[in-house]
This record gives C-alpha cells, sequence and structure tokens, in this order.
C-alpha cells in the first residue's frame, strides 16, 4: 500500500481542482511533523523543481525523523530523490529561491533569508492577509525590493479552509465539558474568527452572546453563561483586562463557567488563581491560536498548502508577465500595492 494514501489523494485532488503548476521553480517551506509534513511534497508533487525544506529538531520530531518520513513518502509517491532537499535549518537555505512560503521554521522571512531569493522572486504570506504578524515578515524590504507578497483567501470556491475555524472551536468546546446546544456562549471577538465561529455555534442549536471588547460584556451576562470563547486576534497582552468585574467576584455566582481559549493572550495564572475553569491552560503569546488547524486533521492544512501554493504560483507568474486570470481574483489577497 502506498504510504500516506489518503494525503497523496487530498493533494492530488487539490492540485486538480487549482491547476497548480510549479513547474521549474526553486521553492523554501518547512517541514514539521503531523501535517505539516506535506508542504514539500505537495510542491514537488507540482512540478517544482528544487523544493528546500527546514526541519530543524523540535520537541515534536527530530530532523533526522522528519527527513526519513519525507524521503519515504516521495519514492513512494514517485517524487524524484533529489527534487526535495530537507536541511536542519534556514541558514542552509540557498540562493535562489523563486517562491518563500511563510511558514514556522523559515520564519521571520527577513532581510537576510529575502536577499536569498532569485530575480522573480514571490512570497506566499499561507494564511489570510488581515492576519499579518510584523515579526514573521519584513514587508518593507520586500517593498524595496519589489517582491510580490499576498495572503490567501482560505474559503476560495468551497475550500473551507478558514471556515474550518468553526469546527475547531465547537472541538475546545467539546473537550472542555459544554455540550454546545441548548448552551448559553459569550464570544469575545471583533474579528473574521468570531465571524465563522458565531456561525458554527448558531449552527449547532447554541445560544450565542458576542460582545467586541471584554468591557462590553456585562457581570449580569457573565452569570448566565456556561462559557465564554476567547477569539481576540489582536496585540493585546491581556484581552481580558478590561473586564468591568473581578474573576472572584464571577467565580462567587458563576463558579461552573468555562473559559475556552481559542486565540488572544490572556492572563490564565489569574484566572485559575481566582478558582475559574480555562481550557487549554497554557498562556497564548498575542495573535496566536490556542490550537492550529491541524488540531482537526490534515485536510484543513493540505487545502491551505495547496491554496498558498497556487497563491505563489500566480504571482510569479505575472511578475513574469502574465495576468492573474479573473478566476483566481478571489484567491489571492495582495500585501504590496
Amino acid at each position: 500500500m502506498i504510504q500516506g494514501v489518503r494525503e497523496f489523494r487530498l493533494l492530488s485532488e487539490f492540485r486538480t481542482r487549482l491547476a497548480l503548476d510549479l513547474n521549474d521553480l526553486v521553492v523554501a517551506t518547512e517541514a514539521g511533523s503531523g501535517p505539516f509534513l506535506y508542504s514539500s511534497l505537495a510542491a514537488a508533487l507540482a512540478g517544482a523543481r528544487k523544493v528546500i525544506a527546514v526541519a530543524p529538531d523540535s520537541v515534536y520530531a527530530t530532523h533526522q525523523e522528519i527527513s526519513k518520513k519525507i524521503n519515504n513518502l516521495a519514492s513512494a509517491w514517485g517524487v524524484a530523490s533529489n527534487c526535495i532537499s530537507v536541511v536542519s535549518s534556514r541558514e542552509e537555505i540557498p540562493a535562489g529561491i523563486d517562491i518563500f512560503l511563510n511558514l514556522g521554521f523559515i520564519r521571520p522571512l527577513d532581510a537576510s533569508l529575502l536577499a536569498k531569493g532569485s530575480l522573480n522572486a514571490v512570497v506566499s504570506y499561507m494564511c489570510e492577509a488581515w492576519e499579518y504578524r510584523p515579526g514573521d515578515l519584513d514587508l518593507q524590504f520586500c517593498r524595496e525590493l519589489s517582491i510580490p507578497v499576498a495572503g490567501v483567501n482560505e474559503d476560495y470556491q468551497g475550500f473551507g479552509v478558514f471556515e474550518s475555524c468553526g469546527q475547531l472551536a465547537l472541538k475546545l468546546l467539546f473537550e472542555a465539558g459544554v455540550e454546545v446546544a441548548g448552551c448559553k456562549i459569550g464570544l469575545l471577538s471583533d474579528d473574521p474568527f468570531g465571524d465563522v465561529i458565531e456561525i458554527a455555534l448558531l449552527a449547532n442549536s447554541s445560544q450565542v452572546f458576542r460582545v467586541k471588547s471584554a468591557s462590553e460584556l456585562s457581570f449580569e451576562h457573565a452569570s448566565h453563561l456556561d462559557a465564554l470563547v476567547v477569539a481576540s486576534y489582536s496585540d493585546s497582552d491581556d484581552v481580558l483586562k478590561e473586564l468591568g468585574f473581578s474573576f472572584e467576584s464571577l467565580v462567587a455566582t458563576n463558579p461552573a463557567i468555562k473559559i475556552i481559549q481559542f486565540s488572544g493572550a490572556v492572563d490564565v495564572e489569574a484566572v485559575v488563581a481566582a478558582g475559574l475553569d480555562i481550557y487549554p491552560a497554557a498562556r497564548l503569546q498575542p495573535y496566536r491560536m490556542s490550537k492550529t488547524l491541524s488540531y482537526l486533521g490534515v485536510r484543513p492544512v493540505l487545502a491551505l498548502h495547496s491554496l498558498g501554493l497556487k497563491v505563489a504560483q500566480l504571482l510569479y507568474q505575472e511578475r513574469r508577465g502574465t495576468p492573474i486570470p479573473l478566476s483566481f481574483n478571489d484567491l489571492i489577497q495582495k500585501m504590496i500595492d
């Protein structure tokens, strides 16, 4: 049996749907564990001449383990043995890169890395443009060198990647012991994460009370909630610091409430010290999700990587003089005018 049967099928399906063609291009990406293993293979299957995959040792897997998995899959999938080069650090990325993918192990995409781009280099930001984090990518350097950068419409033509955030929120609620259906759920969010989470909650028969900031959540409302979902993709170091009441007073009236961290920084220690349940209980940094879509499984990650590669292909072809087809205008979210 071919290794990674479902992953191969999904990548083949996405490649066909997107007419993904990276013929003769050189791609720099990462190679992680689990669903993050496959971006280099996706690029190779789409015809890339060379793919450089950065795979350092991590808490999830060693460089050698990841390299072995990729080589085994490449062999099973008919990818040429010299197409993918798995390196242990971003410093080993060679010059002449046509496509940079904004993925974990090659970040930050700073001047030292981007200087290794070819004359027609492009950057695919690999998520929606509004999710831009300054520490990921030096946009000013890209402007100075006229390197095109674009984000991805993650729900392009039914791919449903961003929409899956609603299912991710549901999974976190279920794991925290909140049944969702019939529950009173507060939702703190002023961004698109909140939009898709609200849709998912309503579709699953919960009563949703949404606020855009902590200051809008009244003590009366909080006292009757089964859960409060925090989904605030912002630079705040504590999105709950503007609450008009203390955690201790909330415990006194509603000790069973569950606080669900979807995204955004919360003072977890203060919440726990007051006696409230928070899930997941690890403190997040600003602009971070508690779980990525890989927590749902491999499909949303493979879909996102395929969409991101298509964005890169279109940017590269446009830089070479080929206009972007109208059918793909809704896919690309340009980040440099």
